[in-house]
């Protein structure tokens, strides 16, 4: 479950028109954003979602991901994937978030 307030949304729009850079700390914080602009709603959004970022996703509202290291063969290390050198850093050290 997830919860992305016309707050929040409010502030990635005014962001955007400012030109800068949208981050999203974590992987789960990824997807509520983009599931929250899905339908270019400005009212927020709250319940579950079925999005699931693959390689070659077009990215709607997040630029920059910050998250932790993933385990090889974790969903989460798919959306972080597009990003070969991340990719590479998980798989060598493999550490368990």
């Amino acid at each position: 479950y997830l919860e992305v307030t016309p707050e929040v949304v409010d502030m990635v729009v005014q962001t955007k028109a400012k030109g800068r850079k949208v981050f999203a700390v974590g992987t789960t914080a990824t997807r509520a954003l983009e599931t929250a602009f899905m339908d270019e709603s400005t009212k927020g959004f709250s319940g579950y979602t079925k999005l699931f970022i693959y390689p070659g996703y077009k990215f709607k509202v997040v630029d920059k991901l910050i998250t932790n290291f993933h385990l090889p063969q974790s969903s989460l290390l798919i959306l972080v994937s597009k990003n070969r050198y991340c990719l590479m850093i998980s798989i060598c050290f493999s550490f368990i978030s």
